[in-house]
């Protein structure tokens, strides 16, 4: 009888102590899908949020680039192909064509969690699919789609939404904004340089085209021989020149 009672007892007891103990409660993944402080896009969701655009547009993109990570989980090998094709960490890099110098794609981000490359800017501000909402996975022409993404107009339209919802003295991705600026200052000056010389032919009734169109040719008219002339005196326009006279149709040493 006594046992009985000191059984009952201690398990009124121990159910009692239980009781008082709260509950541990599990903190949220930092890779919840619904976090919008994930630092993986292929976790993020489809629709982005405006206090997520803001978070994201302020903070930068540096925490989510993941350019050191273990790529090997990409490693696939393709119908056809010897050898097995995955992530490269020289995507995360490109050259400027202008300087000549080695950049960082700040914009480009992988996804741990999705074996996939993302764009920040337009996961943020756009719907655009590969490198949006899917993700690029085709490791076979990956550098390809990388280098026709960051020349797109949806890119571009993104990169302008991005830095308009920021603040460039306090953003994390500094370069990026030094380099985003750095190519609308130049575009503008090659602009402002064409409008000029647009007035200048106008102003005297000049006409613009020759023959042909041709940088170099005697018969490629007023408008380029304008061009070639301020050149041999303007180092910015030889190199501008140099880039984009004479690629394919036309001359193309205004366009974009």
């Amino acid at each position: 009888m006594c046992n009985q009672h000191h059984d009952e007892s201690t398990s009124a007891s121990s159910t009692t102590v239980s009781e008082t103990i709260p509950a541990t409660e599990t903190p949220a993944s930092s890779n919840d899908p619904s976090d919008p402080h994930s630092c993986d896009l292929g976790l993020w969701p489809d629709n982005i949020s405006n206090s997520m655009r803001e978070y994201w547009a302020t903070k930068g993109s540096s925490d989510c680039s993941n350019s050191d990570a273990d790529f090997s989980a990409t490693s696939t090998l393709l119908e056809g192909d010897k050898y097995k094709r995955q992530c490269q960490k020289s995507m995360f890099t490109y050259t400027h064509q202008l300087t000549k110098e080695q950049h960082l794609r700040t914009w480009l981000c992988y996804s741990p969690s999705q074996h996939a490359l993302y764009c920040f800017a337009c996961k943020l501000m756009t719907d655009v699919f590969v490198f949006g909402k899917q993700g690029c996975t085709d490791w076979k022409h990956a550098s390809q789609q990388i280098s026709r993404h960051e020349r797109s107009s949806n890119h571009r339209q993104a990169m302008v939404q991005l830095l308009q919802r920021s603040d460039a003295n306090s953003r994390v991705d500094a370069e990026l904004v030094k380099q985003t600026k750095t190519e609308r200052e130049y575009w503008c000056s090659v602009l402002e340089q064409a409008v000029e010389t647009i007035c200048l032919l106008g102003e005297r009734g000049l006409a613009f085209r020759g023959s042909d169109e041709v940088v170099g040719s005697a018969k490629n008219g007023n408008y380029l021989g304008v061009w070639e002339l301020v050149a041999k005196f303007n180092p910015f326009l030889v190199q501008h020149i140099k880039l984009h006279a004479n690629k394919g149709t036309g001359s193309h040493i205004v366009s974009v």
